[in-house]
């Protein structure tokens, strides 16, 4: 498959990836009415509780990941400040990078497709949200060692919920996937959380309060 590379040094010049970073995606598949065909099968898979969940990480599905850390944000200022940092910028290369494929959403392949939440503004062509999702999951597992299993697992949760909802082709998500560790792995390493080894899942069973979610 063929790869395109997109310069992105000057989104990335002032901020914590590195300026020669050059994202590296294979191109979407060419038939987009064709891959839409799998979402509308796993329309079956909207129960209650997942359209729930579905919605509740619509707007930003960060704090379920502070809470599969065992840690909350407030208490730990500089991680927050990182974590947003890094989403910031991956924000940045996500959206350049749709603007280059320009891939329309699988309702536009189909019209037939429903979706659960809204369909955003820009293009499908690569997932922002699983590309955030595993971004996060990569940060915040260095900094607890002991949830990155957990952490990835539910990036890759949050990023199905996606296609389920009517808004991502698997292939979205995939790409998402890639960049993210592309991302991660051109974060300068003053950029990086650094391990936190006294914090465990375990200490935090049962003193950390619930997280609530963005609306």
């Amino acid at each position: 498959m063929a790869f395109a590379a997109l310069s992105v040094g000057t989104l990335t010049h002032a901020g914590c990836i590195t300026a020669d970073f050059a994202p590296a995606l294979p191109s979407p598949p060419a038939d987009d009415w064709a891959d839409a065909q799998r979402l509308k099968l796993m329309q079956e898979l909207r129960i209650p509780e997942r359209v729930a969940a579905i919605k509740a990480e619509d707007h930003d599905p960060t704090p379920k990941f502070w809470a599969a850390a065992g840690l909350q944000a407030k208490d730990h200022p500089q991680l927050e400040r990182q974590i947003t940092a890094l989403q910031k910028e991956a924000e940045k290369v996500t959206l350049a990078l749709k603007d280059h494929y320009a891939r329309a959403r699988p309702n536009t392949a189909d019209s037939s497709l429903t979706t659960v939440v809204s369909v955003p503004w820009h293009a499908s062509y690569p997932s922002g949200h699983a590309t955030q999702s595993m971004l996060t999951a990569l940060a915040l597992g260095a900094a607890v060692p002991s949830a990155a299993p957990a952490l990835k697992s539910l990036a890759i949760d949050v990023a199905h919920g996606r296609e389920i909802a009517g808004l991502h082709y698997a292939s979205d998500t995939q790409a998402g996937f890639e960049l993210a560790q592309q991302i991660w792995d051109a974060t300068k390493a003053d950029c990086k959380p650094h391990a936190l080894p006294k914090y465990h899942i375990a200490e935090f069973d049962q003193k950390a309060p619930p997280q609530t979610f963005q609306p």
